[in-house]
């Protein structure tokens, strides 16, 4: 179930990889995909910003800590969009 999450994560445009914990239910049992979710967090390949918000994470050459694949900004406004909210971003 782990790398079936993960792929599904990785399917879409690196901008759009941020997931609501319901976004994942197609993949189980809630008990089963919170498991997964955390064994998959432990091995530092899924983080998560916020209580039921997750999205998949990487090492990059020159950093310790594993990164999204967008900006936490993107990300945000991505989820966002999908939600329905109208968002208005200034310069």
């Amino acid at each position: 179930m782990e790398e079936e999450i993960l792929a599904f994560m990785q399917s879409v445009p690196p901008a759009e990889r941020i997931f609501r914990r319901r976004d994942l239910d197609r993949f189980g049992p809630t008990a089963d995909v919170e498991r997964a979710l955390e064994h998959l967090a432990r091995a530092r390949k899924v983080g998560s910003p916020s209580d039921g918000v997750w999205f998949p994470i990487h090492f990059v050459e020159g950093l310790d800590w594993p990164i999204p694949y967008a900006p936490l900004r993107h990300l945000a406004l991505s989820l966002l969009h999908r939600e329905g909210v109208a968002t208005c971003v200034s310069e």
